[in-house]
């Protein structure tokens, strides 16, 4: 199945012969994969509906779906992923668009946290990137871009995306007093990995999750003492720790993303 998105229309539920221009993008995907006249292409709203159709070329460079079939709705078991991250840096930024919008993301938050440099994500490179990558892998959604929370608003957030029945994971592993990654000591009260001893997905399966990714630098104390009045208080807000190496934002975030992804799967 060939998927395209139309955000810029509100439709109704039924639609008769209502027919979509390929954008050039689209068109090129479109070749790429060989795709001929009368093949079936869905076109998506980006908000968990879809419409199927067929597609129908006008030339080599032109070419539109038909819609034909009825409004489907997203599954409800779909998973539902808010990350709240530091941003990294130029490439590195890009990819993590990318992939954490194939793994299922229906939310970014970039966050400034106390050690954080500021990067900003320009709102039509996210757009552009997080919609090819949900029709790539044919996601029901497409993430938003939420505008950029400063530190003392974090704490905020958090507890009310707590209240409203979301789960919190916090990835993080402690410092000691040398300074270093407290790995032994973390572990305690600390969601892990399946290999390092306690597993822990999610208390409800099926529970929307914001994942807070912290800055090259890692949390400060500052950091930590925004959400340790929300770990004593909410059993959904968990300390995660993805072992002992020190991993970039980038990499903490679709590790993280991916483990929870197959892990919902799999039960």
């Amino acid at each position: 199945m060939f998927l395209i998105f139309r955000t810029d229309n509100t439709w109704p539920d039924r639609l008769q012969d209502l027919s979509v221009e390929l954008e050039s993008g689209e068109v090129a995907h479109a070749r790429a994969r060989r795709l001929k006249d009368g093949d079936p292409v869905s076109v998506g709203d980006g908000m968990g509906r879809r419409w199927m159709g067929s597609l129908g070329w006008d030339d080599r460079k032109s070419a539109r779906v038909v819609i034909s079939g009825l409004c489907e709705k997203s599954p409800q078991t779909l998973p539902d992923f808010t990350l709240l991250s530091a941003v990294p840096k130029s490439s590195r930024r890009d990819w993590l668009i990318e992939k954490s919008t194939e793994l299922g993301l229906r939310r970014f938050v970039p966050a400034e946290f106390h050690r954080s440099v500021r990067e900003r994500i320009s709102p039509d490179r996210f757009q552009r990137l997080s919609r090819e990558a949900a029709a790539q892998s044919e996601n029901w959604y497409l993430p938003v871009l939420e505008d950029i929370l400063p530190m003392d608003r974090i704490g905020q957030f958090l507890r009310s995306e707590l209240e409203r029945g979301c789960e919190v994971h916090i990835l993080d592993l402690p410092e000691n007093e040398s300074g270093r990654r407290d790995f032994d000591s973390a572990m305690t009260g600390t969601a892990t990995l399946p290999d390092s001893g306690t597993h822990y997905v999610s208390r409800d399966e099926y529970s929307p999750v914001i994942i807070v990714v912290g800055p090259e630098g890692g949390f400060s104390e500052r950091d930590r003492n925004i959400w340790q009045p929300l770990l004593e208080n909410y059993e959904k807000c968990r300390l995660v720790s993805l072992g002992r190496s020190v991993l970039r934002i980038e990499t903490a975030a679709i590790a993280y993303l991916g483990f929870l992804s197959i892990s919902r799967v799999l039960k």
